[in-house]
């Protein structure tokens, strides 16, 4: 609905509303994933792999929001106790278990990496 991917990902089955291409092509990338990977550990560490990126991209985003509002800190907006230490040691750890991950399998990693910025293309 908000154009961020092709409309064809929003294109609906008339008879039940089930989003019959997203599905498809999830379901294809599933399978992939499972062809190549072909153990549950790849597939953890793939999937945990790609997380660290979101996560700690999500947390990083706190520090870009609290100085773009710096001026509503007088205003009662919500205040952590010892705030840059949590979100610091939150995006620390994350990034400790991907650079794990990609040191024990790289192939892994590189494979997420691909993925990733396969998506990110897709997305803009």
């Amino acid at each position: 609905d908000e154009g961020t991917l092709p409309k064809i990902f929003g294109k609906q089955n008339e008879q039940n509303g089930v989003l019959t291409v997203s599905l498809t092509v999830f379901a294809a990338l599933c399978i992939v994933i499972l062809f190549f990977a072909q153990t549950f550990e790849k597939i953890l560490n793939f999937t945990i792999f790609l997380d660290c990126f979101g996560m700690v991209a999500s947390s990083a985003s706190i520090f870009m929001l609290r100085k773009r509002t710096r001026d509503l800190d007088s205003k009662g907006i919500y205040k952590m106790k010892l705030y840059p230490l949590f979100p610091v040691l939150f995006i620390l750890t994350y990034l400790f278990v991907g650079i794990s991950i990609a040191i024990q399998t790289p192939e892994t990693a590189l494979t997420g990496v691909i993925v990733l910025a396969a998506f990110i293309g897709l997305y803009f």
